[in-house]
């Protein structure tokens, strides 16, 4: 579990351990990096890390949040009519668009659990938020994994390819194939 500390001798800790996970990945695998060469390549201290951090998963996970923290103000300014359909697709892969670093980073390290959680997480504020569509209890814990899953994969694959779609090609193609009847998408 990461700590929420905010002092700026924290917050510039917490960044340079970022950094240096960053660039270990670039090296080597994740499973491969251990506290100590993170330590030595971040130039903090043992105690500095653990102060912060319990694994290096928590680094990733901080890191995440305060991106889908983010991320969140950028939905729901982007458009104050957003409805269950492109207006929310388009606008969630033009954020990622932009910057797309700590998926990125997820991918190299295996880690896609960490983006499925805070994407359920956000999908489900989101759909409660408009109400959108009259759903039972039921059919919104479903419709938030279902368009969780759908959103963090069409990502991941669209990272993975290099980023060559537009956001707009990329919704073209998630409601004219995974939505095909487009009842979930009026």
């Amino acid at each position: 579990m990461y700590r929420k500390n905010e002092d700026l001798r924290a917050r510039r800790s917490k960044e340079c351990i970022y950094e240096a996970l960053v660039r270990l990945l670039s090296k080597k695998k994740y499973n491969q990096i251990t506290i100590t060469e993170l330590i030595e390549t971040a130039g903090v201290g043992r105690s500095t890390f653990y102060r912060n951090y319990d694994t290096l998963d928590d680094i990733l996970e901080e890191r995440l949040q305060k991106e889908f923290e983010k991320f969140y103000t950028y939905i729901f300014e982007a458009d104050t009519s957003l409805e269950l359909s492109t207006k929310l697709f388009i606008p969630v892969f033009s954020y990622w668009e932009d910057d797309s670093t700590i998926l990125t980073v997820l991918l190299k390290a295996n880690r896609g659990n960490l983006l499925n959680k805070m994407f359920t997480t956000y999908i489900d504020i989101i759909l409660k938020e408009y109400k959108v569509l009259e759903l039972s209890e039921q059919e919104l814990e479903y419709s938030t994994v279902i368009l969780s899953g759908v959103i963090q994969s069409v990502l991941f694959k669209w990272i993975s390819n290099g980023k060559k779609e537009t956001p707009k090609q990329l919704t073209k193609i998630i409601t004219e194939t995974a939505f095909q009847n487009k009842t979930l998408l009026r």
